[in-house]
């Protein structure tokens, strides 16, 4: 039996006034009645288990969703990424060692001692270098004796003496002159009126390290490694070649 039917035999059963009730009316009121109550309890489920399943639903909420696993990478990779900015390159190390060395290099080659305070000799090209030999005049104003192991070129800016540029003491081609006597021993005495002029003499061709600026009225000028009375090796430089 229905809910209905047992509602209409419980209204005709009521004795007294209940004869008097319309009974089909009670049961529609209370139809109406029922039906907004079923209505809510379903959006109430349905509400209820949307948020239940919402959870697992939704990409990126999931703990074992692709999307979050992604992030979390994404995330552990940008935190890192300060630590290795940070943390210095391999590269720039190595640039920086080689940065020094080239500032070592550079002050050995320009170390060079004028060769008439130094040693109390003028030296000079005779004619221009520019072909890879030279004759070079040494004019002694002290009196002065030495072995000359080898002779390059300088480049020297003309009235200042300033080295600009010289060959490099590294170069093969430097190492091996070093205490050779390759052009033989000169000596001579002071007073500027004594010398000696050391003909076609093959150049020294040594790889170039900058030492200053350039300059407009630089000139190459006789670069000498020499071995001295007391068997010091030296490196002294003569005066600019006057070009014309």
């Amino acid at each position: 039996m229905s809910g209905e039917d047992e509602l209409r035999r419980r209204l005709q059963e009521l004795p007294g006034p209940a004869g008097r009730l319309d009974v089909d009316a009670v049961v529609e009121r209370a139809r109406k009645r029922r039906r907004p109550k079923v209505a809510a309890v379903t959006a109430a489920a349905t509400g209820a288990g949307v948020l239940i399943v919402a959870p697992f639903v939704v990409p990126g909420l999931s703990p074992m969703s692709p999307s979050s696993t992604v992030m979390s990478e994404q995330g552990a990779g940008q935190e890192a990424a300060p630590e290795q900015e940070q943390a210095p390159a391999a590269g720039q190390d190595s640039g920086g060692d080689a940065g020094a060395a080239g500032a070592a290099q550079a002050a050995e080659a320009c170390a060079i001692e004028d060769a008439e305070a130094a040693i109390g000799v003028d030296i000079a090209f005779e004619d221009d270098p520019g072909d890879g030999t030279a004759d070079v005049a040494f004019t002694f104003l002290e009196d002065a004796s030495f072995q000359v192991d080898g002779i390059g070129v300088a480049l020297v800016e003309r009235g200042t003496g300033r080295i600009i540029e010289a060959p490099d003491p590294a170069d093969t081609a430097v190492d091996r002159l070093l205490g050779s006597g390759r052009h033989g021993s000169i000596e001579g005495e002071g007073g500027g009126t004594d010398g000696t002029v050391m003909l076609g003499v093959p150049l020294v061709l040594a790889a170039p390290v900058g030492c200053s600026g350039g300059s407009d009225h630089a000139a190459p000028a006789p670069l000498v490694w020499l071995t001295d009375a007391s068997g010091a090796q030296r490196v002294v430089v003569g005066d600019p070649y006057r070009i014309g």
